[in-house]
């Protein structure tokens, strides 16, 4: 049986290593929302894009960052209503989602 230093050891380790690959996460979800709002459309990119903020909406309060959670969380709702409606991402739709994503971009930066 493991010992608690160990334990607290690996969860520390895993930790770490969610949080250096924020970044890296941060930058591909820039690159398909730049992509998403070129084309006007959600496309297989804004799926994409959904899938990656879905994704930081459960780990972020899995490893102690709920205000990230959060923040995805509305970010993921946003994207949602356009990935299943297929209306266009035109303008406007953008600047509606656009006051949620630098929300969920001001969580993403304070947990780097």
């Amino acid at each position: 049986m493991p010992n608690d230093q160990s334990v607290q050891d690996k969860l520390k380790a895993l930790l770490d290593t969610y949080r250096s690959q924020l970044p890296q996460r941060l930058n591909e979800i820039d690159t398909l929302w730049q992509v998403v709002c070129e084309q006007g459309k959600m496309g297989d990119e804004g799926k994409e894009l959904y899938r990656l903020v879905h994704s930081l909406a459960g780990s972020g309060a899995s490893f102690g960052f709920s205000d990230l959670s959060k923040a995805a969380k509305a970010f993921e709702m946003a994207l949602k209503v356009y990935c299943e409606s297929g209306e266009p991402f035109d303008e406007q739709a953008q600047q509606q989602v656009e006051a949620v994503r630098a929300s969920f971009y001001e969580a993403l930066r304070a947990v780097e």
